[in-house]
Formats: structure tokens, C-alpha cells, sequence
């Protein structure tokens, strides 16, 4: 049950991931972002004949379920009988602490599968694609599989951090794992400015282009969606300033306490370790210096 549970977990968060971005395009953020021509080729091509749709918009589903179903597979020795120290036990606690990363990457890589059959199916059907749209619709994928790897990313993360690496790691480490991907500082500073300020950039800059090209009836409906969804990416840059601020700040107060208690001689310390980036390795280095302090 613990084992389906944490799976589902995992599962529940790139549906919800996926599910948002995909809810965004149909409700507001699609006449935004793909030009007319675009739309009304996609719309006339692919929704109108139910194979094409189903081929661009739900076969990768099952594909990368599968996929995510074997990448899991391994954690359900972390809820066995298995010993700790062996190679299956361990394989789980890999792909645990490597999930984010690694799922986050298979919405990258289904947005760009999808956008290559829509190609494909074009090129079937024997309809030029000028150079403009190729262009304008990567950048389209580009905004897409950015905003989905960013909600699946962190959300997995925090999920991470939270619930399954303390239960994992009780009194130990992450930092000392072998096999774990370590995301550092730079690459989580990296997401953070990707999902506050690439994406928010990439998408005005679609929707001004739009805006430029549109009749001025499209105008008129197109200027209040657009201060909206500008409003609407100022709010989340700044839950996401939120979420990285409470995220260096809490581990830095925990380590800024332990130091203050062994200046007092107080060796009695432990800093919970829920990551394995470059504040977890201070933080571990802490603890061992403890530790090594009350041996003495």
C-alpha cells in the first residue's frame, strides 16, 4: 500500500503538472501564444480528424505513464523486507531521490514528440510549413515544456524534501548517497529564473508579436487577456520568489543555531538533511564536526 501510494504520488503530480498547462493553452493562454494561422491550422488538421488528435494530443500519455511506471518500479523496495545496505534497496533510494530530475524530463521530451508528429502529420498531408510558424511554434514548445518542467520539477522536489527523504534518511544523509543526481544551488537558481522571468518573457513576446500581426477587432479582445495573464505571471514569479526564499532561509537558520549552540560547547546538535545540494553538504559537514566534537 506504501509503495502504491508513493508511486501515485509521483504519477498525480506530472498529470497535474501536464494538466495545467494544458488547461491554460484551452482557456486563455493558446489564443496568446500560437498565431492565427497556426491555430486555425492545427484546428482545421489535427482536433478536426480524431486520429491526428489522438496521435499529437493522447498516445504519449500511455507511452510516458509506462515509462514512469518502470522508472518507479525500484521504490517498491524501500517498502520490502529488503536490507538497506543492498544493491535493489539501494536502486530504489536512486530513483527516489532522482524522480524529479527524471520525470520533469519526460514532459520536455513528450512536448517536443508531440510537436514533431504535428509535423510529421502536416508533411503527410502534404502542407507547406513556412520557416515563420516553424519558428514562432518552437518557441511555443519551448514556453510549454519550460512551464511544465518547472511545476513537475518543484513540486516533486518539495514532495521530496517533505514527506520521503526524512522517512528515508531518518538520522542520516542524502548528501552521502552514491548514484543520486545532485541538483545544486545554480541548477535550482537556474529553474527558478526560467519559471520567473524566461517563460513570463517568452510569452509576452509571443503575445506582443500576435498582437502586432492581428486585425484590430482581435485587438480589442486580445489587450485585456494580455494585462490578465501579465498580472497572473507577476503573482506566481513571486510565489516563486516565496518558495526559494523559504528555501534557503530555513536550513541557513537551522545551521546559523547549531554553530551558536557548539560556540557554547554544546555538541548535542543535529541539522535535518532533506537534499543534496551544496547547503546539505554544509550542513553535513556540521554534523560530522559535532559529532567528531563529542568524541573527543
Amino acid at each position: 500500500m506504501r509503495t502504491l501510494l508513493h508511486i501515485s504520488s509521483y504519477i498525480l503530480i506530472a498529470m497535474i503538472s501536464n494538466a495545467l498547462v494544458v488547461l491554460s493553452i484551452g482557456s486563455f493562454l493558446g489564443d496568446l501564444i500560437y498565431f492565427r494561422d497556426g491555430r486555425v491550422l492545427y484546428l482545421t488538421v489535427i482536433r478536426a480528424d480524431p486520429l491526428y488528435d489522438f496521435i499529437v494530443n493522447a498516445s504519449l500519455f500511455p507511452v510516458a505513464l509506462v515509462f514512469i511506471l518502470i522508472y518507479l518500479t525500484p521504490i517498491r523496495h524501500l517498502y520490502n523486507d529488503t536490507a538497506s545496505d543492498s544493491s535493489a534497496y539501494r536502486r530504489g533510494v536512486r530513483r527516489m531521490l532522482n524522480a524529479p530530475l527524471a520525470i520533469s524530463a519526460v514532459a520536455i521530451v513528450g512536448w517536443i514528440a508531440g510537436n514533431a508528429m504535428m509535423y510529421m502529420i502536416y508533411y503527410y498531408e502534404g502542407i507547406h510549413i513556412g520557416a515563420f510558424y516553424i519558428f514562432t511554434n518552437m518557441i511555443t514548445m519551448v514556453i510549454l515544456s519550460l512551464l511544465t518542467f518547472v511545476f513537475c520539477f518543484y513540486l516533486m522536489d518539495y514532495l521530496n524534501r517533505r514527506v520521503y527523504i526524512p522517512r528515508i534518511f531518518p538520522g542520516g544523509s542524502p548528501v552521502d548517497f552514491e548514484g543520486g543526481i545532485r541538483t545544486g544551488l545554480r541548477f535550482r537558481l537556474e529553474v527558478f529564473v526560467a519559471a520567473v522571468s524566461l517563460a513570463p518573457i517568452l510569452i509576452l513576446a509571443q503575445a506582443a508579436l500576435n498582437l502586432m500581426l492581428s486585425e484590430k477587432d482581435e485587438i480589442k479582445t486580445s489587450v485585456p487577456v494580455i494585462v490578465g495573464v501579465s498580472l497572473g505571471l507577476i503573482i506566481l514569479s513571486q510565489v516563486f520568489s516565496v518558495l526559494l526564499a523559504r528555501y534557503l532561509r530555513h536550513p541557513i537558520a537551522r545551521m546559523r543555531g547549531a554553530v551558536n549552540r557548539i560556540e557554547q560547547l554544546d555538541f548535542n546538535v543535529h541539522i535535518p538533511i532533506t537534499a543534496n545540494d551544496e547547503i546539505a553538504q554544509l550542513a553535513n559537514g556540521i554534523n560530522n564536526m559535532a559529532a567528531g566534537l563529542r568524541e573527543k
